[in-house]
């Protein structure tokens, strides 16, 4: 497989135009002459203190949607009360 149309196979798979077998990736890494795991390998790694500080935030966001949906059933419960008074 030349280079050039692994670019254009890598650009489609970027965008979720295509899927890719696990032989079609042995070739484009063959044809790139890199291992298959630099084609799947996060761009970034994300250090531990990072992933705790979004699961923190993550966890804060949850409570506070908790909170307002709790508040919103109660209200919409309450309506509901007066209406049937």
């Amino acid at each position: 497989m030349p280079a050039r149309n692994v670019l254009f196979i890598i650009t489609d798979i970027e965008n979720g135009k295509k899927w890719v077998s696990p032989v079609t990736l042995v070739k484009m890494a063959n044809a790139l002459n890199i291992e298959v795991y630099e084609l799947i390998k996060p761009e970034i790694i994300i250090s531990e203190n990072t992933v705790g500080l979004i699961e923190n935030y993550t966890a804060d966001i949850y409570k506070i949607f908790g909170r307002e949906l709790d508040n919103i059933r109660e209200n919409y419960i309450q309506q509901i009360n007066k209406k049937m008074e």
